[in-house]
């Protein structure tokens, strides 16, 4: 609530807001209008419809490529129809939810005191955009406009938070206060987990989740075989964002041949998802073949990166939940695994609903784990003619590799030592596998 106090604050004659970024092509003087008792801190004024399950939307006649049709009415768009009193915008809703929650009920509830909340409070609110002067005091706080020496303030969170009864709404809560502080996409700003141990970054960018390849995009699902533009469809669907459509998107939509151009365009040109689109392109030709780039296009390039796509296993992998579900299904049923290679995990005592976890682990005809120790996964209850298999890993500092720490610093680590008795670097483990 103390929050919602500060940023509803308005000057007496009307605030002056400033958009983020600067107004025309040079970006010189940004754009301001005047608006009485606007909120001098944060535009969250998107417009929330009627039904109360989504927000209104408008309609762009002609969708190409680049521009979407039914789009999100944005700020700028509620102030031109002058709807910045409106109950229904997301804003005035959130502050709604929140209001109930005085300083002393939140102090109640997180057992601390109030003076502990407003101190966070009048902080947060001195280190974000609208701190805006270049000292960053909340004496210049109004009408200026956004400029890069403004203070910025992050949040960094860990297991304690995301673990919690509410870990969710926790992380959504963090987001919502960095966006109301105008602190999300800023240097020094956003929020950014730290992760449970060294390099549980560094494992997540190297595509280990079953639903995702490396770089963070979804597992290709469809086969050139069977549609023969199903490397132009997967690429099309990266982060949302279309292809280039140079030439119209009915006329992409028909051949999607701008998926197989490596396009050297202007930065102007490209759409936001352009990135992760080239950047699967480039993985593809460097994990299946060498084939050069082909500029412009020509059905022979396709048909090699046709070639190389088909390559990529399709579909999705079972997630946690349903791997130990089938780990437990009787004997003769289609679904059941019945072999299990577990790395690094110790999930007899780690995971929730044991009584599954054990169940699965028993009924697995063979068992491997991958461990410094013998773990109480490996020394689980086992059926009478299963067969558990203990493989002795080496220890961090008895292996070379890569980290990757929650501030995506890359950090390259030597051997500092041989891995003691029969132990193995995790990669010999691996190769002796394959």
């Amino acid at each position: 609530q103390a929050f919602f106090a500060y940023l509803n604050q308005s000057a007496a004659t009307g605030g002056t807001f400033y958009r983020d970024g600067y107004g025309g092509a040079s970006g010189g003087t940004p754009a301001a209008a005047v608006y009485p008792n606007y909120s001098k801190y944060t535009d969250a004024k998107a417009v929330v419809n009627t039904l109360g399950n989504d927000y209104e939307r408008t309609t762009v006649a002609a969708a190409t490529a680049d521009q979407t049709s039914n789009v999100l009415v944005r700020a700028t768009d509620c102030r031109a129809t002058h709807n910045l009193g409106n109950v229904n915008t997301v804003y005035e809703r959130l502050k709604a939810h929140a209001s109930p929650y005085t300083l002393a009920r939140t102090a109640a509830i997180c057992d601390c005191s109030e003076g502990d909340i407003a101190y966070i409070a009048d902080e947060m609110i001195k280190h974000s955009r609208f701190a805006t002067s270049t000292d960053g005091t909340l004496a210049t706080i109004e009408n200026r406009p956004a400029q890069g020496a403004f203070r910025a303030a992050t949040i960094l969170y860990a297991m304690g938070l995301t673990q919690h009864t509410c870990g969710s709404q926790n992380v959504k809560g963090f987001a919502n206060l960095q966006i109301l502080m105008g602190n999300m996409g800023r240097c020094g700003g956003g929020i950014n987990a730290l992760r449970g141990i060294h390099n549980v970054q560094g494992s997540t960018d190297m595509g280990l989740l079953y639903g995702n390849i490396p770089a963070y995009s979804a597992n290709p699902t469809i086969q050139t075989d069977i549609d023969p533009n199903g490397f132009g469809k997967y690429v099309d669907a990266l982060w949302g964002y279309p292809l280039w459509g140079s030439g119209g998107r009915a006329a992409m939509d028909a051949s999607y041949n701008d998926a197989y151009e490596l396009r050297a365009s202007a930065t102007a040109t490209r759409t936001p998802g352009w990135w992760q689109q080239n950047s699967f392109h480039a993985m593809t030709k460097r994990w299946f073949g060498p084939i050069a780039n082909v500029s412009p296009y020509t059905a022979t390039y396709r048909a090699d990166l046709d070639a190389l796509y088909r390559l990529w296993p399709k579909g999705q992998g079972d997630n946690h939940i349903t791997m130990f579900r089938n780990m437990g299904r009787a004997d003769g049923d289609a679904k059941r695994i019945k072999a299990a290679v577990i790395w690094g995990q110790n999930p007899a005592v780690t995971e929730p609903n044991q009584g599954a976890i054990r169940a699965g682990l028993k009924q697995l005809d063979t068992l491997v784990l991958c461990d410094m120790f013998e773990t109480e996964t490996v020394a689980a209850e086992r059926r009478s003619d299963g067969v558990s298999f203990l493989f002795p890993a080496a220890a961090h500092v008895e292996k070379a590799g890569s980290a990757t720490n929650s501030g995506r610093t890359l950090q390259w680590r030597y051997e500092a030592t041989r891995p003691s008795g029969n132990s193995k670097d995790d990669t010999e483990l691996l190769l002796r596998f394959a």
